[in-house]
């Protein structure tokens, strides 16, 4: 459900932004005039939107039927207009249209050049985010952990997130992750939950019943990768404005996998994250996964922790199917994590997931309160954790597509892929053996992929692609 946002003329509004499917056909003063509105009225609520441009929280999509009467009421003021410029003019303002191509009023991300992410308490904590903040509180870090190791993070160990931020926080996104719950009261989670279902017993209720705090719920971390909020509390998703649909899984039946997915195609999800694997993939599972990409979905999965590669005969896991994003992890060290990521000629990717082996790890959300109490090392409150894993790799590089979808709605999930291979950093240095693979022409290494996912470069190729 979208909301209306503080920048609204009502009266303008409920006359002048009517959808209409016919609208493309006739002149502007034709239409308008259908609704009793003046040219020169249409024109005032536009240029009083343009003058706006980077303080207003919502403005009108000036898409599909709307481009060329725009483009006619603004002749006088900007001689030789189009309708693409028009459409050229909002994107490159960070102004986007809505997967109909109909007239709307719609909630874009709160001013873009805000930095209020940096006041989150655990900001600094986050490499993958900001790995020049990280390496600045290191020798704090070392003062505080005595006893454990946290090892150097290099500088360009994150993702190019903040870069990408300039275009887009993930607004108007629905993103679902369907793990072994989601603590839907997380003070990280609850502002951006928009859907809660539990695929087992078709309830609402996706909470971690388990009291051993050994076993917190993976998928409220995986879940706070992606969309944690700008809220002062706690860090800061890949994809802050962007709305979670947690959705429960714990059957291994493919009936109630299949359930899971469906319930998150018909409930909006444009991403889907998924951070598990059976590395014996059913053909029923390959054929909804095909069905999801070919509905626009673009679907993440990771790729395991066991160190072996998929090619090994006998395997084929979900992170390796066709029609997904296969992902597996870099460390801080700005390199594949060799300690546990697994690999493969089908995996597509890799994304920060951190190394325990040799730091404390990744930063995410943890159960609220005594359920979360395991892995802080004194540095955070009960409520997050540090760890690693393929899991959170996961996550992290689906709030990117997120992120992608913000800028672009109409992206397919084959033009996701070939962005994501094509924009990424090529880690690994002189151990790295990067070879063209003539299927995507881009260079492929075996354990790294097609490299480490770049966020910043990848918003910035959809949005091209609204050009």
């Amino acid at each position: 459900m979208r909301k209306i946002g503080l920048f609204i003329i009502s009266l303008y509004i409920s006359i002048f932004f009517i959808t209409s499917a016919s609208a493309a056909t006739i002149t502007a003063q034709q239409h308008l005039a259908t609704y009793d509105v003046s040219i020169n009225v249409a024109r005032n609520f536009i240029m009083s939107n343009l003058e706006n441009l980077g303080t207003v929280y919502t403005t009108c999509l000036f898409y599909g039927v709307n481009n060329d009467m725009i483009a006619e009421i603004l002749a006088n003021d900007f001689p030789g207009l189009t309708g693409q410029v028009v459409s050229s003019y909002f994107d490159d303002h960070g102004f986007h249209g809505n997967s109909l191509g109909f007239n709307s009023i719609e909630t874009v991300d709160t001013t873009l050049d805000d930095v209020s992410y940096k006041n989150e308490p655990y900001y600094k904590y986050q490499w993958h985010i900001d790995s020049s903040t990280y390496q600045a509180q290191n020798l704090a870090f070392q003062n505080a952990l005595s006893g454990y190791v946290i090892g150097d993070v290099d500088a360009d160990a994150d993702i190019n997130v903040v870069e990408a931020w300039k275009s887009s926080r993930g607004a108007d996104v629905y993103v679902a992750v369907i793990d072994d719950g989601v603590d839907v009261n997380h003070e990280d989670i609850k502002d951006n939950l928009y859907l809660a279902y539990n695929a087992d017993d078709k309830s609402s209720d996706v909470s971690n019943k388990n009291t051993d705090q050994d076993i917190a719920s993976h998928g409220n971390t995986c879940a706070g990768f992606i969309t944690s909020s700008i809220n002062g509390k706690g860090t800061v998703g890949v994809a802050p404005s962007s709305k979670l649909i947690a959705i429960k899984l714990g059957s291994s039946l493919d009936s109630t996998t299949i359930e899971a997915f469906e319930y998150a195609k018909n409930n909006g999800a444009k991403v889907i994250s998924c951070s598990w694997g059976t590395e014996h993939v059913s053909d029923a599972i390959v054929a909804e996964l095909k069905s999801l990409y070919d509905a626009g979905i673009t679907v993440l999965f990771a790729s395991g922790n066991d160190h072996k590669s998929l090619d090994t005969t006998g395997l084929y896991d979900e992170s390796e199917v066709e029609w997904v994003i296969g992902v597996g992890s870099s460390a801080e060290n700005n390199d594949v994590a060799e300690a546990y990521s697994n690999y493969g000629s089908n995996i597509d990717i890799i994304a920060p997931g951190g190394d325990a082996s040799n730091s404390i790890g990744i930063l995410g959300l943890d159960d609220s309160g005594t359920q979360g109490s395991k892995d802080n090392y004194g540095l955070v409150s009960n409520s997050y954790s540090f760890g690693n894993g393929t899991s959170y790799a996961t996550p992290v590089a689906a709030g990117v597509v997120a992120l992608m979808y913000s800028v672009n709605p109409h992206i397919t999930p084959k033009q996701v892929k070939e962005i994501l291979i094509s924009t990424t950093d090529k880690v690994g240095g002189t151990k790295a053996n990067y070879i063209n693979n003539s299927l995507t022409n881009q260079t492929f290494d075996e354990q790294r992929a097609y490299g480490k996912i770049n966020a910043g470069h990848a918003v910035a190729a959809a949005k091209a692609l609204n050009n």
